[in-house]
């Protein structure tokens, strides 16, 4: 099984280390004993020992000197090998900046266009960047918002012809967004307000609702009936009772209204006029 090169190159820095202890040991003792020998005796033997330390360790420091410089190369070779060769580390890292670049450019961008608008993304952090520049953010299940960056802010063959945009992308297809308020509309659309009737339509729907009792041929008399008591009452309710409303009906002329009529045409015409 090869040995990892991580492995390889610690030993070879220990072994370059080996080699200017062991030459700088052995050098100093050679030269110590050479001075040992060479000294004479007049000053005792103290100082024949003193010399012989002294020239070794001189001779130990010139050897460690001069093999580092010469193994210095090696050396270097051995500690900077890994930032050459591990092109595929080199790789993950610029991606990695690549995705963080691209997740706080979506970010920071969609946070200048909302800053007049109501902002549906509360939590900025949740952006996440892709290698080629652009960056989604989940919403739900086969529901994200993607960012895609101008072509001059990413300058790669892909993004050619790129223009800066954030899509919604669902299940049913992909939408270009004009700004976080279409957004917001679109995850949370309101209710659309019921359409108010006019004279005409309301005396028409009053009418559907009384088809089944016997005064229908009668609704449009009935209504202005209403209408007129409506109009003349005091604030009590006492001219658009079911009995006032009734006793109007039978002096106008009207047969017997029935009593779920006139209240179904007095509800009618009561919310007509709240919201009108």
């Amino acid at each position: 099984m090869p040995l990892p090169s991580s492995t390889l190159r610690t030993v070879g820095e220990s072994l370059l280390d080996s080699v200017n202890t062991v030459g700088g040991v052995a050098a100093g003792t050679v030269v110590g004993r050479w001075a040992h020998a060479r000294t004479s005796d007049r000053g005792g033997s103290t100082s024949r020992l003193a010399t012989a330390v002294a020239a070794g360790l001189a001779a130990a420091l010139v050897t460690d000197a001069i093999l580092d410089a010469a193994l210095g190369p090696w050396r270097r070779e051995l500690r900077t090998g890994p930032h050459r060769s591990s092109e595929g580390e080199l790789r993950t890292h610029v991606a990695r900046s690549a995705s963080a670049d691209a997740a706080s450019s979506a970010a920071y961008r969609w946070a200048l266009g909302a800053v007049r608008e109501n902002n549906p993304l509360s939590s900025p952090e949740l952006w996440r960047g892709h290698e080629d520049g652009t960056a989604t953010y989940y919403l739900a299940p086969g529901q994200y918002l993607r960012y895609q960056p101008d072509h001059q802010d990413v300058g790669t063959n892909r993004s050619a012809g790129w223009e800066q945009q954030y899509t919604l992308e669902t299940g049913e297809g992909t939408i270009v967004l004009a700004g976080p308020a279409q957004l917001l509309a679109l995850l949370y659309p309101e209710p659309e307000p019921e359409p108010e009737l006019g004279e005409g339509e309301l005396a028409a729907d009053t009418s559907a609702s009384l088809s089944d009792t016997p005064s229908y041929e009668h609704s449009s008399e009935l209504i202005e009936l209403v209408d007129a008591a409506l109009d003349e009452d005091d604030g009590t309710g006492a001219s658009v009772t079911a009995m006032a409303i009734q006793e109007r009906a039978a002096a106008a002329g009207l047969p017997d209204v029935p009593f779920e009529a006139v209240v179904d045409v007095v509800g009618a015409r009561l919310h007509h006029r709240d919201n009108s």
